[in-house]
């Protein structure tokens, strides 16, 4: 009896730590083209990481690595913080897809008033009632497409 679960508990162990192992290294290739060129954020762990940049324009570049056990983790681009201070910037969210390909979302700002958007690979809202608040941002949003572009090589 005493052999039975001394081997139960040790396959229990076994297999948690082979799931978990397994979990962290998928987690570490998946993630890791995305953050060349970035350094560590302030909040960095080594089960919760989240890498940086900024680009000679201002343009905040993120990745956030999936939280313990998921599969979703998202880049985000967002534009400079304006001359009045309001920390309120629009922001582009990108969610890599497990099987290729991208989901996207846009965080847009009228002063306090923010969007959050399901968007398509163009920038266009998911929700067809949301389109005028993208389409009064298209500027910024375009310039938030081409960066994630350019700097993930998402197209």
């Amino acid at each position: 009896m005493k052999n039975a679960i001394l081997r139960a508990a040790s396959m229990l162990l076994v297999s948690v730590l082979l799931v978990n192992g397994t979990w962290y290294w998928w987690r570490a290739e998946r993630y890791r083209p995305y953050i060349a060129g970035m350094q560590p954020q302030v909040f960095h762990t080594t089960l919760d990481p989240s890498y940086y940049a900024t680009d000679t324009e201002g343009y905040i570049f993120s990745v956030a690595y999936p939280g313990y056990l998921s599969v979703t983790g998202n880049l985000c681009v967002g534009t400079p913080m304006g001359a009045d201070g309001n920390p309120f910037t629009d922001a582009l969210i990108i969610w890599p897809r497990e099987n290729g390909g991208y989901d996207y979302g846009l965080l847009l700002y009228d002063g306090q008033t923010g969007y959050q958007i399901m968007a398509d690979r163009r920038g266009h809202a998911l929700d067809s009632a949301l389109e005028h608040v993208v389409q009064a941002h298209a500027p910024s949003v375009e310039v938030l497409l081409q960066k994630a572009n350019a700097w993930w090589a998402l197209s």
